[in-house]
């Protein structure tokens, strides 16, 4: 064989060999895996919350995150247990979280910065708590338009006598508290109108209907307006109202803007609510949540102060809404499921038995129909009124 052949056939077994050995791999890309992140609400009911939740699994795609979701069921002791679920088996590295009880919340805030967890307020600022972040709607100014919305309503738009009942929520709760004193700080500038303040335990709703009971009790009905720092106890003194046949003649306004009170307004028998636009805040606190974990800050535009601390915050503004600017509302409820809306005609005033006669567009003796309130697995809300009363319910595939 010649040298020129011997030296092709070298070269021919040489690239056979490589070609069988295969060209370098590189080393495999590890998958990278989802921030995980907890939102942790202090009642996943509200329908504020449910909005927030759904926003922030929305924006969570487009970051890389996984929002890992706990209800506290309005239980300190729950959420507790809740937030370190998140800690140790999720091993989340941020928690938005909505204390039930903030006054008593200063252990759990330390334990979750000990652990390494970033810390994101949502509307509820623990005292003299190391929070990372604080998210909230603008307490002092719900309150300030809650009180110009009821002093408008009144006899001589304030300056004739006339009584006001305020219902508050958890005094310790400082965003609670920050709306009963702007409300007050309004009222306060007319001298002929009365002020009676009453706190409702535990911010529980169900504790408003005696609240209300008590007050045009002892005052024989002669109250004028009824303001309510939630929503939820704006609705609640409506179905007292009804009951005793003042709907219409006592005004009503409340701070959050949910379904009922929604619903309420298109009826014709609520006066206005302070929208706190959820959308916006789940917006924020989702933000403020990544960036703390992947750059180690966010971009707040304000301090709020808090015992030893400056907490870094995002103030989210508010708006009042009235039956003329229902609308306003139209498209966040046909977005997010539930309430009839203003976009849909007469809407559900009756209460859970259907007591106190029919509303807009009602009929008397109708028959009876039970509400289910459905929450699929994603978060998504949707209530159905049913004829008659439900016997069984089954999921079919």
């Amino acid at each position: 064989m010649s040298r020129r052949r011997l030296r092709g056939a070298l070269a021919l077994v040489l690239l056979i060999l490589f070609l069988a050995g295969g060209c370098p791999r590189k080393a495999p890309r590890k998958p990278v895996l989802p921030l995980k992140i907890g939102l942790c609400v202090a009642d996943a009911a509200r329908d504020g919350n449910t909005v927030v939740r759904l926003v922030m699994s929305q924006k969570a795609r487009a970051e890389k995150v996984r929002i890992i979701f706990a209800d506290a069921q309005n239980d300190p002791a729950r959420q507790e247990r809740e937030l370190e679920r998140l800690v140790k088996k999720e091993r989340v590295k941020a928690v938005v979280v909505q204390f039930v009880d903030p006054a008593a919340a200063g252990g759990m805030v330390r334990r979750l910065r000990e652990a390494g967890v970033k810390v994101v307020a949502l509307e509820t600022l623990v005292p003299d708590a190391p929070l990372d972040a604080y998210i909230a709607s603008d307490h002092a100014r719900a309150g300030e338009l809650l009180g110009r919305f009821v002093v408008e309503s009144l006899p001589g738009g304030g300056t004739s006598p006339a009584r006001v009942l305020f219902l508050g929520g958890d005094p310790d709760d400082p965003g609670m508290a920050a709306v009963g004193a702007a409300f007050r700080g309004v009222l306060g500038a007319y001298p002929a109108v009365a002020v009676t303040v009453e706190n409702v335990p535990r911010s529980d709703p169900r504790a408003v209907g005696p609240l209300v009971t008590g007050t045009l009790d002892r005052y024989g009905n002669a109250v004028d307006a009824v303001a309510a720092a939630d929503s939820r106890f704006a609705v609640a003194a409506v179905e007292v109202l009804r009951a005793r046949g003042l709907v219409g003649r006592v005004v009503t306004a409340g701070v959050g803007a949910d379904r009922r009170a929604t619903d309420l307004m298109s009826a014709g028998q609520h006066g206005a609510e302070v929208d706190v636009q959820p959308e916006m805040l789940g917006t924020a606190a989702l933000r403020a949540a990544v960036d703390l974990v992947r750059r180690g800050e966010w971009a707040y535009e304000t301090r709020v102060a808090t015992g030893d601390f400056s907490i870094p915050a995002q103030i989210v503004p508010v708006r009042l809404i009235r039956p003329a600017n229902l609308y306003l509302l139209t498209e966040r409820w046909r977005k997010y499921g539930g309430g009839a809306g203003p976009d849909k005609g007469s809407s559900r005033s009756e209460g859970a038995g259907g007591g106190g006669g029919a509303g807009k567009g009602g009929k008397k003796g109708a028959e009876k129909k039970t509400r289910l309130r459905v929450t699929t697995q994603d978060g998504r809300t949707v209530e159905i009124d049913v004829p008659g009363e439900v016997k069984k319910i089954e999921t079919v595939k």
